[in-house]
């Protein structure tokens, strides 16, 4: 009977070591996760991330605002003075800009990049996950490649012989300039404002209830299906343009 009381108590105290010791460990977690995490000091800072942008493709994989300068090289972020270190640049089939420490964070100035596209002929921009996106100045990049998806937001000034374009999930996309060229693949409600735009010759595939705005295109061929929308002035010429499944064009006016 005493060992039995024994054996008893020795589990008991076992099990009773055991529960401290896991809300120990689970202490020592929550104490980090207070302790990790950065708070904005109000002071307005830039850092320069990288010296010259080399490569050409960009990566834009988050919510914050971008903007392209045609003007400088190198890659730059605003915003309070000590939250900024944690960003940097890396090249890695491309330029991502990611952080590098993972803390939760609070800030009271808006975070921003100024990417520099300075002599850039050809460039890549891949853009998702809600991320704004918009240049300075116009732009001469020659052949601009643009894929944005899950609600992003692009405003791009540029001239150049050729854009290519992919976008879908309730992306938004405003270009103005000059091409000679444009391929547009918009599907998942993709929306492109192009009113500002001359083309000479477009090429369009759309579906899925996307919608594009056009005034100046000298030849306009393609598809469009699944509720796609092509709005033009009555000088574009669209007998190379097929339509299905609900499908359609009209002519508005605008100045």
């Amino acid at each position: 009977m005493k060992t039995s009381n024994k054996l008893l108590l020795s589990g008991f105290i076992l099990l009773f070591l055991t529960f401290v010791s896991f809300l120990l460990y689970g202490k020592k977690f929550i104490t980090k996760g207070e302790i990790d995490h950065i708070q904005g000091n109000g002071i307005k800072g830039e850092l320069i991330l990288k010296e010259n942008f080399d490569s050409d493709t960009l990566y834009i994989t988050d919510s914050r605002d971008y903007y392209l300068d045609p003007t400088v090289n190198s890659i730059k972020v605003v915003g309070e003075e000590n939250v900024i270190p944690i960003f940097e640049a890396r090249n890695y089939r491309g330029l991502n800009i990611k952080r590098n420490d993972y803390s939760g964070l609070s800030t009271s100035m808006e975070i921003k990049f100024i990417i520099g596209v300075k002599d850039k002929n050809n460039l890549t921009i891949i853009v998702k996950d809600d991320a704004y996106v918009k240049s300075t100045d116009q732009l001469n990049i020659e052949t601009l490649n643009l894929e944005a998806s899950d609600r992003s937001e692009v405003i791009i000034d540029n001239i150049g012989k050729t854009i290519n374009v992919r976008a879908k999930y309730k992306t938004f996309l405003d270009i103005t300039g000059d091409y000679e060229t444009a391929n547009i693949l918009g599907l998942g409600e993709f929306t492109f404002d192009a009113v500002d735009v001359s083309f000479d010759t477009l090429n369009l595939d759309l579906e899925s209830r996307s919608y594009i705005k056009v005034k100046d295109a000298k030849v306009v061929k393609g598809v469009l299906q699944d509720n796609a929308k092509l709005r033009s002035v009555d000088s574009l010429v669209l007998d190379q343009v097929k339509f299905y499944d609900n499908a359609n064009h009209k002519i508005i006016e605008w100045d």
